[in-house]
């Protein structure tokens, strides 16, 4: 029970350091952006919170589009059967698209009444309001960006991962940010507004690498076929 293969220990190893830089990247960059958003004042530190909060109602699908693709795309991948692996990853994205472009509607309606729950100030509600309209907005870029992202995991391109997710993070949106916060005036709303718009970038950045296929092997048996 306790002896494991060497090369099957490496294996899992070469896999797991880049998901775990990710994460560490990617949660201190979540980090970067409320500090830099704090730098205008209580109300907009305020306004974010109740913003990311209210979003969350619609975010939380995203745990779904991830589980869905890792068991759609992984499991016919160990299977081998890599040309419906790549079938099945352009329709799962092509639904989360759909998806969140739904939800993206509801979001936006919500943010004319919700708000009415926070005891706040009429100008964090303002603040709050405008950036959850702009999630709204950005929610099918968002969508698409988690289904290619968790595409790319199910073939154990964790590399490519890192670098489109939390290395995108901190090359761009994070010091986009803080140039924002410390070199400008800039409302928090624009601030906002701008960061996020840096989804699009990246949406193009994972598209070119899921269009070269190195995700669709089969790990499973260790092969690494790719499919042009």
């Amino acid at each position: 029970m306790f002896v494991i293969n060497k090369k099957l220990l490496s294996s899992i190893i070469i896999m797991a350091i880049p998901l775990t830089i990710n994460e560490l990247l990617w949660s201190s960059g979540q980090t970067a952006y409320l500090h830099a958003y704090s730098t205008r004042g209580d109300s907009a530190l305020a306004a974010m919170n109740i913003t990311g909060a209210i979003s969350q109602l619609v975010f939380v699908m995203f745990g779904g589009i991830a589980t869905a693709v890792a068991v759609m795309v992984g499991n016919t991948l160990g299977k081998n059967e890599l040309e419906q692996a790549k079938d099945n990853a352009k329709k799962l994205i092509a639904f989360s698209v759909g998806v969140a472009i739904v939800a993206g509607i509801i979001l936006f309606i919500l943010s004319f009444f919700i708000l009415g729950i926070y005891d706040v100030a009429d100008t964090t509600k303002q603040i709050a309001a405008f950036n959850i309209r702009v999630n709204a907005l950005f929610v099918p870029f968002y969508s698409f960006n988690v289904a290619l992202y968790f595409t790319l995991r199910s073939g154990g391109d964790t590399k490519s991962t890192m670098l489109i997710d939390s290395g995108y993070m901190w090359i761009v949106p994070v010091p986009i940010a803080m140039l924002m916060a410390y070199f400008t005036q800039l409302p928090v709303t624009l601030m906002f507004l701008i960061v996020q718009s840096t989804e699009i970038p990246k949406m193009l950045f994972g598209l070119s690498r899921y269009n070269k296929g190195y995700w669709i092997k089969n790990l499973a048996i260790g092969s690494y076929e790719n499919i042009t």
